[in-house]
């Protein structure tokens, strides 16, 4: 590890950004003198900055007043102006504490002078303190509106408070001052992005291509767009000018991994993020998104160590931490107690901030009128989420139940307009903040709001925080929140056992089973076990990749040594990558098993995804997270299901729904059990052809396949929940 020396700054370089801010030759070799001594965001900063000015077209400077002091002598005047210039070089050297110091003399001296109040705002933006920042800026632009600096670092300061529609008004308001300001429409861009107005940001990012032809974030922002529009060929094009302008960028190299990551080069992808890491070690983004790509991989203990390492440098960083939880889900040594009490402290972190500001609920509380209800999530589309939760969405009683859509979805597909035609009301809430979504829910007078996420990618928990609707649920969409503002987390009783509620945030709530499956009309027909033509069982997992641990290897790899004439498959779209297949098939022949034994399957559509099962003759589950839809997918093949009770609810899904549709017997407490069913099943091939040919009436008459049952059952939760709390009932949340 380099050690970090805490060296003096060379004075003449101080001395010359105090004399002139400006100085890019001043600013390049204050870069160079921070990364030789360990302070690589600041080396980073500065480079930034002496890259911008070199990229800065000429353009008329409109000259602020002359600072008003309290002192009329003309000395005093030279000496505010060199006191300011020398705390904005101070400011520049990344020293704000002590550049402050000299700020608030100039301005004990001259309170109206709007440089050194944008300066002392840049200065408290620096050290987080928003709210004195904003003072001083407001106060800068009062002073003087066509402070367009002023106006920018408003503008930066409400982005960074999560407010870009108030970001883009004062950077439009800097535009007016500082036309031709190609920063500027990089700003309004990434303020756009935010709030997913895909199509304008690209056309300001465009706009800063033109004006700084030669400036690498430019090209990387107008990149990044692209690849988020899924036009991965332009955005390549884009990202690579941006690395042939600034090689040494890390932004430009964790939006090169990015696209390699949609491209599904996952060793080139892995590499790239390390490289930015490299360049600068300080960007928590960059951790956060080499650890979910790790969590892909199988490489948990790597993703833990990257995501807390984002978190330890950016603590309000809310989705490294979401993230974080949804990773622990594959930790073997997890318990419910941990997995809870981690999802308690992001709430603790993120939603009791919200709580003091939750407003009274006035809906009518008649108990047994129609009840209004939202159902928020990210996954209207296709997606294994949206299996789930889809049949009771479509099976609700409309004469008793109004229904609103709350969609995160970032890419609409076919589903998505399905779900667009089926809700009374459906708001795209990509492009609304936390606060404006939990005033839209007020206004629509939900009585029941559900969160079908959880922690999962492109969750609201923050406007569940927010407590816009008098009662709360989370449903199917992970194993609880945190969140004292849910009340209800609707289960079942082998996820969460009876003994471990009291560690949830939320009340548990029993269903008749985990979640509702509904198959797919153009399902292929079952086939025969292959058993029987080949004279062997064939095992399978069609399970993310991410899913299997050393623990699964060991075991796996177990059982083809116990049966030598058995063959395992493994499909997921990941082993599209060619090194990703050979690191899977090391795990394997690492451990003494035969290449040839193995199949490897890549992505496929989703009618061919269910043929695939005509390969299999049983499916293995996964620990410690275990598989949902794909469970049910495998049943409805006919492909009977071997799982393991786990300790925690994610390691228990699989055993809920093979215990759910009656067959408890393949359901194993331990390894060695686990072992023993599947090679008891292996040696029954008269088993697997009853089995093949009877589980999908076996599904249609349990409690996970009767859709229509399960839809009554949850809306008698939801009536349950509304009138406890129009009886005032319910416990008291928040």
């Amino acid at each position: 590890m380099q050690q970090s020396l805490d060296l003096p700054l060379p004075a003449a370089l101080v001395d010359r950004l105090a004399a002139d801010p400006n100085d890019g030759q001043a600013l390049q070799a204050l870069a160079e003198h921070h990364a030789r001594t360990g302070s690589a965001g600041l080396a980073h900063a500065c480079r930034i900055r002496a890259a911008a000015l070199a990229d800065m077209p000429a353009r008329q400077q409109v000259q602020p007043p002359a600072p008003a002091s309290n002192a009329a002598a003309p000395e005093v005047g030279q000496t505010l102006l060199a006191l300011r210039a020398r705390a904005i070089g101070l400011i520049q050297a990344g020293e704000g504490n002590q550049a402050l110091e000299i700020l608030d003399q100039v301005l004990a001296m001259a309170p109206d002078d709007s440089i050194a109040l944008n300066a002392s705002g840049a200065a408290l933006l620096g050290k987080k303190d928003f709210a004195a920042a904003e003072m001083r800026l407001l106060k800068a632009v009062e002073v003087w509106p066509a402070n367009g600096e002023a106006w920018t670092n408003i503008g930066y300061l409400r982005q960074r408070q999560r407010r870009p529609r108030e970001a883009i008004a004062a950077y439009r308001e800097a535009l007016k001052h500082l036309p031709g300001e190609g920063r500027l429409h990089n700003n309004i861009g990434s303020a756009l992005e935010e709030l997913d107005e895909m199509e304008e940001a690209a056309g300001h990012f465009a706009k800063a291509v033109e004006l700084l032809p030669d400036n690498a974030n430019s090209y990387n922002n107008l990149g990044r767009a692209k690849l988020r529009r899924g036009e991965l060929a332009e955005a390549r094009r884009l990202l690579a000018k941006a690395i042939e302008l600034r090689p040494d960028d890390d932004a430009g190299a964790m939006n090169w991994a990015t696209l390699l990551l949609a491209e599904m080069r996952y060793e080139e992808a892995e590499a790239a993020f390390r490289r930015a890491l490299s360049l600068n070690p300080e960007r928590a983004e960059t951790w956060s998104n080499l650890g979910n790509l790790l969590k892909d991989q199988g490489n948990y203990q790597g993703a833990f160590e990257c995501l807390e390492r984002a978190l330890e440098l950016d603590p309000d960083m809310d989705l490294a931490m979401s993230n974080l939880i949804f990773t622990r889900d594959f930790d073997p040594t997890a318990t419910v107690e941990s997995q809870q009490a981690e999802r308690a402290e992001w709430d603790r972190r993120f939603g009791a901030r919200h709580r003091d500001a939750i407003l009274p609920h006035r809906n009518d509380p008649d108990p047994d009128r129609p009840l209004v209800l939202g159902y928020v999530s990210a996954d209207f589309k296709r997606h294994s989420a949206e299996i789930a939760f889809g049949p009771v969405l479509r099976s609700h009683d409309r004469s008793q139940f109004r229904l609103i859509l709350y969609s995160n979805v970032d890419r609409p597909d076919r589903v998505t307009a399905q779900y667009q035609e089926m809700a009374e009301v459906y708001h795209n809430c990509l492009r609304m903040t936390d606060d404006e979504m939990a005033e839209q829910i007020r206004r629509d007078g939900v009585d029941v709001l559900i969160d079908l996420s959880g922690h999962t990618a492109g969750h609201r928990l923050s406007v569940f925080a927010r407590k816009p609707a008098p009662v709360q649920v989370h449903a199917w969409g992970h194993v609880g929140t945190g969140l004292r503002t849910i009340d209800y987390y609707m289960s079942d009783p082998v996820l969460v056992r009876p003994d471990e509620r009291h560690f949830y945030a939320e009340e548990v709530f029993d269903l008749p089973a985990p979640i509702c499956y509904l198959a797919p009309e153009e399902s292929p027909p079952v086939s025969p076990p292959p058993i029987q033509s080949n004279g062997f069982a064939t095992f399978g997992c069609f399970n993310r990749i991410s899913k299997l641990s050393a623990r699964t290897a060991d075991c796996w790899a177990d059982l083809l040594r116990q049966l030598p004439d058995s063959r395992l498959v493994l499909k997921d779209r990941t082993l599209d990558d060619e090194t990703q297949r050979a690191r899977v098939a090391g795990w394997f022949t690492g451990r003494g098993i035969d290449a040839g034994r193995l199949t490897l399957l890549p992505g496929s559509g989703h009618l061919e995804h269910m043929a695939a099962y005509a390969q299999i003759d049983i499916a293995l589950d996964p620990f410690p997270q275990g598989g949902g839809i794909t469970t049910c997918e495998a049943l409805w093949m006919g492909v009977p299901v071997v799982a393991l009770m786990g300790q925690v609810p994610s390691s228990r899904i699989a055993s809920a729904i093979v215990a759910n549709v009656g067959l408890p017997e393949l359901v194993a407490e331990s390894r060695d059990s686990y072992v023993a069913k599947a090679i008891g099943l292996a040696r029954d091939p008269a088993r697997l052809l009853t089995l093949r040919h009877q589980l999908r009436d076996v599904i249609a008459r349990a409690p996970i396949g009767n859709t229509v049952a399960y839809t009554r059952a949850v809306e008698a939760a939801y009536r349950t929940f509304w009138q406890r709390w129009c009886a005032g009932q319910g416990r008291p949340r928040g």
